[in-house]
């Protein structure tokens, strides 16, 4: 596997992200070496894995699925890598770039509270976690949410002492 799927050899200085399940990198190289002449990868095996969440139970059967469609309609391996890189590579490759952020110290706690506080930022980071948002529109809907947010939080102290 190392000869054939460079890009998931490891060495000592090599970083988990926050799982031991691999994810793919920024730079997409393991999703384009998932397949090769009569072999393919799928799910973990794949490091179909969000590099944020750690969740992988939807890449592992949607890639299951992309493989046997793309193979019983007389395609090829390598179209499957192509599929799965565009249906859901290119989000899992954001991730990859956006994960450094999310694990800063203190984020978590921050975005916790603000969610706790605003029910518009709650729905996002719920849709996140769930995999209903993906990572390539998130700041579109971020900057969408920033009026309602910023209000959910100006009026958040009346609400609470009224309640």
């Amino acid at each position: 596997v190392q000869r054939s799927y460079p890009a998931l050899a490891r060495d000592e200085d090599t970083p988990y992200y926050a799982h031991t399940i691999p994810s793919p990198g920024e730079d997409g190289a393991s999703l384009r070496e998932m397949a090769g002449e009569r072999w393919a990868l799928v799910g973990d095996a794949a490091a179909l894995a969000d590099p944020i969440t750690g969740e992988g139970i939807y890449y592992a059967l949607r890639s299951g699925q992309l493989l046997a469609e793309v193979v019983g309609g007389g395609g090829s391996t390598g179209e499957y890598a192509a599929r799965a890189l565009e249906e859901f590579g290119r989000d899992l490759m954001r991730a990859a770039r956006l994960y450094k952020r999310f694990f800063e110290p203190g984020f978590t706690d921050r975005m916790l509270d603000y969610a706790r506080r605003s029910p518009a930022l709650s729905r996002v980071m719920v849709d996140l976690v769930l995999g209903k948002q993906d990572y390539l529109s998130l700041k579109r809907r971020l900057m969408l949410t920033l009026p309602r947010f910023g209000w959910d939080l100006a009026t958040y102290p009346v609400r609470g002492r009224l309640s």
